[in-house]
């Protein structure tokens, strides 16, 4: 199983994770019922309405669908964290 985690906090001293497995959804279902503020985005190969339904249901703030352009991911994290540099 493919897994892993990044953790950090922005300049305002929000912190944020971006973390992959199988069964996302239910880590992120996890999650939410311990951290109601954590930004969660989906990421996945599979681009329909009820798979990014299914992922926002599950408390996913956002999803994006590969691929993965670099610009197309900044603002997308960029509009979660304002005030974040993303150089």
């Amino acid at each position: 199983m493919d897994a892993g985690q990044v953790q950090a906090k922005d300049k305002a001293g929000r912190q944020y994770f971006i973390q992959w497995r199988n069964g996302g959804y239910e880590t992120t279902r996890k999650t939410r019922e311990k951290n109601k503020d954590v930004v969660i985005i989906a990421q996945t190969a599979y681009a329909s309405a009820a798979n990014e339904k299914t992922a926002l249901e599950a408390g996913c703030n956002a999803y994006i669908t590969k691929p993965i352009y670099k610009h197309e991911l900044f603002k997308l994290i960029k509009g979660h964290f304002p005030k974040m540099n993303m150089e």
